[in-house]
């Protein structure tokens, strides 16, 4: 079991691989393993990444499959019927034992859904999310707050337009000050240096007509459809007056997201330059707090507001990211803007070949790197020669991938990358014990150099070690 809890959603995704290749190694060395996937044609893209990185099980490893689809499945499949209004409703007190209206919920959860497991699961577990159904006493209950959110707690667009034509002008700009904030309510009055009367009016007017909603504690704007029609109530003075003192206010922040809030301001000011600079910071505060989903959003924003320059300076990078976080078809199509932007050829070849390694495919990526990974200690043929040697590892060619790991490397951040390789080899090997002392201190050389994304790799491959180590000892 691995503990993914207060990590981003997708840097949730990087470990996965990594579970992955625990799998084959015990498909190699166990009794196999079976592999069952509910839903299947509603996967996403990084479960479909991880399929067809299980299937392509290096030679020996032997696994079975199990997956179920939906009724819009390809021709030929096995078809598991849709559950009848009896089987929904004995799923959902399953689910939720001792809530009196099951009965009538699974009458609900049918009509809705027409049976599809998958669908009447997903059902409950948002209703269980947004606080209207919680567990209390020993048993599930219906919380009226929350069931009174669902019934009562949104107007219509067009009635909250009206009702914001009747608000005084200085509360409108204040909500819409809000709204320019990524709709946090109270941060922006405070960034804003609103005095508490006037705080207190617009929040007053702002949830009396809905256009503010409770959200864990604090007021958010209710709806990206209001957000945009207290925007569009603006005038462009107003807009760049409220942009301009909320971006003052946030110079010198540290907290990616705020980063990020302050490059949206600064590029929709015109300052693209500024904002570019801003991006590129909130993408290295993100990346070290292993956020890869805010990183790649910094990357992409900055290479479209920084053109062809900084296109080039940060278009492999980001494919990079986008590859450790598992998104391995966005990460290819990054490769090919990497060229419209002009990045050298052989450089985004060389690329290409280490996110087809992390990918699984290996042999395309041994036939990429293989000459580009040995000859010199460049920080980037001693990556080639990392994810080289980890192709032929994935392959069964031990030896050959022992021998890449123990070339040299000038910096500390490859020196890591190498010793993870060789770690992994162990484990691979047979000798988690090994693994884990070669893994700890690549850990330490990762850390040194300051790197986040060779900390975060070196992390996966540890705690897949200890793990294995974990294992074979109980």
């Amino acid at each position: 079991e691995v503990n993914l809890s207060g990590r981003s959603p997708e840097a949730r995704f990087a470990p996965l691989f990594a579970v992955l290749r625990t799998l084959h190694a015990v498909g190699r060395r166990g009794g196999g393993v079976l592999v069952a996937i509910d839903d299947l044609d509603r996967s996403d893209n990084t479960t479909a990444e991880a399929v067809r990185f299980l299937a392509a099980s290096p030679e020996g490893s032997r696994m079975v499959w199990l997956m179920t689809v939906g009724p819009e499945a390809p021709a030929g499949s096995v078809r598991c019927a849709q559950l009848s209004a009896q089987g929904v409703e004995a799923v959902v007190s399953a689910m939720l034992p001792g809530l009196q209206a099951a009965g009538e919920l699974g009458q609900l959860a049918y009509q809705a859904t027409g049976g599809i497991a998958g669908e009447v699961v997903d059902g409950v577990m948002r209703l269980v999310n947004e606080g209207a159904i919680r567990f209390a006493d020993g048993r599930w209950v219906l919380r009226a707050e929350g069931i009174a959110r669902h019934a009562f707690g949104a107007l219509s667009a067009d009635r909250i337009a009206e009702l914001l034509d009747s608000l005084p002008a200085e509360v409108r700009v204040d909500l819409a000050a809000a709204a320019l904030n990524g709709g946090c309510f109270e941060a922006a009055c405070e960034r804003l240096e609103l005095d508490r009367e006037r705080t207190a009016r617009a929040r007053s007017a702002g949830t009396g007509i809905r256009a503010l909603r409770n959200d864990g504690g604090r007021l958010v704007v209710a709806s990206d459809g209001v957000r945009e029609l207290l925007v569009a109530g603006l005038t462009q003075g107003q807009e760049r007056r409220i942009r301009g003192a909320l971006a003052q206010s946030l110079a010198g922040c540290t907290a990616a997201s705020e980063i990020a809030c302050r490059a949206e301001h600064l590029h929709a000011l015109g300052l693209d330059d500024q904002a570019v600079e801003e991006r590129l910071r909130a993408a290295n505060a993100a990346l070290a707090n292993a956020d890869l989903l805010a990183t790649c959003k910094s990357l992409e924003d900055a290479c479209n507001w920084g053109g062809s320059a900084i296109g080039r300076q940060v278009a492999l990078r980001r494919a990079e990211v986008l590859a450790t976080a598992g998104s391995v078809e966005q990460a290819l199509t990054a490769l090919d803007e990497a060229l419209q932007y002009g990045c050298d050829k052989t450089a985004v070849q060389r690329t290409r070949g280490r996110i087809l390694a992390r990918a699984g495919r290996y042999d395309a990526a041994i036939e990429v790197l293989g000459e580009a990974a040995v000859g010199n200690d460049e920080g980037d043929a001693a990556d080639d020669r990392f994810w080289l040697g980890w192709s032929l590892m994935m392959r069964g060619r031990y030896r050959e991938a022992e021998t890449l790991a123990s070339t040299s490397a000038a910096s500390l951040g490859d020196r890591a990358r190498l010793s993870r390789l060789k770690g992994t080899v162990a484990w691979h090997g047979g000798n988690p014990n090994r693994a884990c002392d070669v893994l700890q201190e690549a850990l330490a050389q990762a850390t040194e150099s300051g790197d986040a994304l060779v900390v975060i790799e070196v992390e996966q491959s540890l705690g897949t070690a200890e793990r294995l180590r974990g294992n074979l000892e109980a």
